[in-house]
């Protein structure tokens, strides 16, 4: 072969060579940008989040007023977090016992309480509203603390007022009333469907002003939502 003829093949191939990388190039751009990829499930996931934040801020004081204090900052909060929570579900259980730690080491967080017993879990909602009934006497935290280590040892039917007794509730004929009240079952499903509305799901889940975390709290989340505070 001639160096000529040699030239010819190096040029020929390199141009298939460029070619052949357009072609690629332009399947990953279209992989990566086309409806459904990957830049294009960022963008949702980026404008979903920014349409969430916007929906907590609007219904910030709402959120607020439907959720109990559980841990009152010492003074001003740093950072307000209100927990979406059911008393059958695991995880939320794990996190009760963990926040025992967290919230003794961090003092300026304020906690907060919102029902969102879910459907599967049968006694999550009388539960709820047992709970409501003892806030009304000022036992919430014991009440919160009381159910939650009970949980495993529940049969139906729960006697609710043994467990308002045990958590220090003086009237139980009045608290009996609340929880077979239907005004208190009413409430329940408000709170409920406050969650629903800024897009609750499961639990746990928690929000602040700036958004929503949806499962546990690890230790590092935790200080994730105390940064910049």
């Amino acid at each position: 072969m001639v160096l000529g003829d040699v030239e010819a093949v190096v040029k020929w191939s390199r141009a298939l060579n460029m070619v052949a990388n357009g072609a690629i190039l332009l399947a990953l751009g279209y992989v990566v940008i086309r409806p459904g990829g990957i830049a294009s499930g960022l963008l949702d996931a980026r404008r979903q989040e920014s349409k969430q934040r916007r929906v907590i801020h609007a219904r910030w004081d709402s959120l607020v007023a439907a959720a109990a204090l559980l841990q009152p900052a010492t003074t001003n909060p740093r950072v307000t977090i209100i927990e979406f929570s059911d008393y059958q579900c695991v995880y939320c259980r794990e996190q009760h016992q963990r926040f025992a730690s967290l919230l003794a080491q961090h003092p300026q967080v304020e906690l907060r309480l919102v029902h969102f017993p879910l459907p599967n879990h049968r006694l999550a909602g009388p539960a709820a509203r047992a709970a409501w009934c003892a806030e009304q006497q000022g036992r919430l935290v014991a009440m919160h603390d009381r159910l939650f280590q009970t949980v495993p040892q529940w049969t139906d039917p729960v006697d609710w007022s043994a467990h308002a007794q045990a958590a220090g509730v003086d009237d139980l004929l009045r608290f009996q009333d609340c929880v077979e009240d239907p005004e208190t079952r009413l409430r329940m499903e408000k709170a409920r469907q406050l969650g629903l509305d800024i897009g609750i799901q499961g639990t746990p889940a928690f929000v602040t002003r700036d958004g929503l975390h949806r499962g546990a709290l690890s230790d590092s989340a935790f200080a994730a939502l105390l940064a910049d505070r």
